[in-house]
């Protein structure tokens, strides 16, 4: 991958200025790639640092060498990832990892990270295996090999990561680089011709590899289901639809589900959905839903995890493999086995599930479901929906969402008025955003907000007034309303009759002990502060606007808040 060297330079350089001080303090790194050999990797990071000022380059506990940027804060590297994600600058599955699973460093040579390289003096000559065969030798074995042999052959550098052309059994560039590539990796002089030992040692490692994995076809007449697993790691569990369960066995860690279910594309995508909520997906992958199927990659620094599935007549069918990272090799080979053989049978499916894709508490079919660890209210501020919340309560986040899960990032916290600012990173266009305005004494005003989190779908309604234009402590950018709480609508838009936004509530804090029936407001004219700091258009209210009918009053309430979740 070679990409704009002056446009990435100068992402990488603005970005590691602002964050080289904090950089080193908790070590955190985007990988971009892994590769399955030394000199693979070597290569990479070569590249890589091309354009990137701090490229590092680690051997793995998988026993695969990672290519990564950094060291980074969490934050600080999270953002990058996003930044470089959107320009195209970094592979779509790079992840963010706290690199718990490097051992030696690779790359840079001399050590230094964060710095542009100099250009490398060509390592010392690696003391080669002595071959058994001249070139000549090897190539004359090689013609008397038979067909099967010389598929044989392709499919083993196939499962080694070094072929990714067709089982033929011709040996053209393709299968020559790849036996070069191998060579390399175990030592050998890179003729591109295998000797007969050599090719032994390739065959044997492969077959034993199989063997280890035990890759077996399995037909689930229950769900209209056919696919190799690899049944050394994983094993039959029980069927609880829309999913046939395959536990870890032998303590490998790795899961298999097998999908069936009756559906239509109102179903796939609600099945889409619901994938990426369980606990076992991680978050961070890229996922791509279509008219008839849908893709889901997942992985962090602990645990990866593939899903697809497809929408034939009136049926959805698919799989998910789920795996910890020390088992990357053989959970690729045997998702290319998975994908390879996946077919769907006609006549046979599950029942429909009896949760009907809806997760009965934190469970769905026996599987755990990802829930937010907190949520509070927000509420829109501009027309590329940027939402206003309540900053205390999201600030320990490790990721916070908005509405039906929406991603978002910080772009602005002002810790005096304890407002943050979120950007959605999916473009959405919200039904309406805040017109601001001041508060008036003794002024009726309704808070819209998420008393009970994600158990409603929508913000409920509160009326309350203004009791006092001021804090307890005569903060003149508070008020204190005549209105009982819950914690969740904390960040809630407060609106008077006229449908004007004059103030957000704020949350409870322990140092500050309130009457049972007042809750405190960041003030309009502090709001339009922090919007104005933040570089954000704002929409004020109209001075003497009618008071809007309540069933109006609700409904503006409703379309102005959302809810904001926290994730760990």
């Amino acid at each position: 991958m070679r990409i704009s060297g002056v446009l990435a330079r100068t992402i990488q350089v603005l970005v590691l200025v602002m964050s080289a001080g904090a950089a080193m303090a908790q070590q955190t790194w985007i990988q971009v790639e892994a590769r399955a050999t030394l000199a693979q990797a070597e290569l990479r990071a070569r590249d890589y640092a091309a354009d990137f000022p701090d490229v590092a380059g680690f051997a793995m506990t998988t026993g695969w060498y990672a290519i990564a940027l950094g060291p980074d804060t969490p934050e600080g590297a999270r953002r990058r990832m996003q930044a470089l994600k959107r320009e195209g600058l970094i592979p779509s599955d790079s992840y963010v990892t706290e690199g718990r699973r490097y051992t030696a460093r690779f790359w840079p040579r001399d050590g230094a990270v964060g710095t542009a390289l100099a250009p490398q003096a060509a390592p010392a000559s690696p003391t080669l295996e002595p071959a058994d065969q001249t070139p000549a030798e090897a190539r004359a074995a090689e013609a008397l090999l038979l067909p099967e042999e010389r598929r044989a052959v392709q499919e083993a550098l196939r499962w080694e990561a070094h072929y990714k052309g067709m089982i033929d059994g011709a040996f053209g560039p393709g299968t020559r680089a790849a036996m070069r590539d191998w060579q390399i990796a175990h030592g050998y002089e890179p003729t591109g011709i295998l000797t007969t030992a050599q090719r032994e040692r390739l065959l044997s490692d492969w077959r034993a590899d199989r063997a280890a994995l035990n890759l077996q076809s399995v037909s689930e007449a229950s769900a209209g289901v056919e696919i190799t697993l690899p049944l050394g790691l994983v094993e039959f569990d029980r069927v609880e639809p829309p999913f046939v369960h395959y536990k870890p066995r032998n303590g490998s860690g790795m899961r298999a589900l097998l999908i069936s279910m009756p559906g239509s594309q109102t179903t796939l995508s609600a099945l889409y959905d619901v994938m990426q909520s369980l606990s076992l997906i991680p978050t961070q992958g890229e996922r791509r839903l279509r008219a008839r199927n849908f893709t889901i990659d997942g992985a962090n620094d602990s645990r990866a995890a593939h899903v697809e599935a497809y929408l034939a007549g009136n049926t959805i069918k698919g799989f998910a493999l789920i795996w910890p990272r020390e088992q990357d090799r053989n959970a690729q080979r045997a998702l290319e086995e998975m994908q390879a053989s996946f077919r769907p049978l006609d006549g046979a499916v599950l029942p429909e599930p009896a949760t009907q894709l809806a997760p009965s508490g934190d469970m769905l079919a026996g599987l755990r479901v990802r829930r937010p660890i907190g949520a509070v209210s927000g509420f829109f501020v501009s027309r590329d929906g940027v939402v206003a919340t309540a900053l205390e309560p999201i600030s320990a986040c490790g990721r916070v969402t908005i509405g039906d899960g929406i991603d978002t990032r910080i772009v602005h916290r002002d810790e005096e008025a304890g407002l943050a600012l979120l950007h959605p990173l999916d473009p959405i266009a919200p039904r309406a955003i805040a017109r601001l305005g001041n508060a008036a004494e003794g002024a009726e005003i309704v808070v819209a907000g998420f008393a009970y989190g994600d158990a409603l779908d929508q913000a409920t309604i509160a009326l309350g007034r203004v009791a006092r234009m001021s804090g307890l402590g005569g903060e003149p950018e508070l008020d204190q309303l005549d209105l009982a709480t819950r914690p969740q609508e904390a960040g809630a838009p407060v609106i008077d009759m006229a449908g004007g936004v004059i103030g957000m509530v704020l949350p409870q804090r322990g140092d500050r002990i309130l009457p049972g029936n007042v809750t405190l407001s960041l003030d309009g004219a502090a709001i339009l502060r922090v919007l104005s700091d933040a570089g954000i258009p704002t929409e004020t209210a109209a001075r003497q606007v009618a008071t809007m009918e309540p069933e109006d009053l609700a409904a503006l309430g409703r379309d102005l808040a959302v809810l904001v979740s926290c994730w760990d």
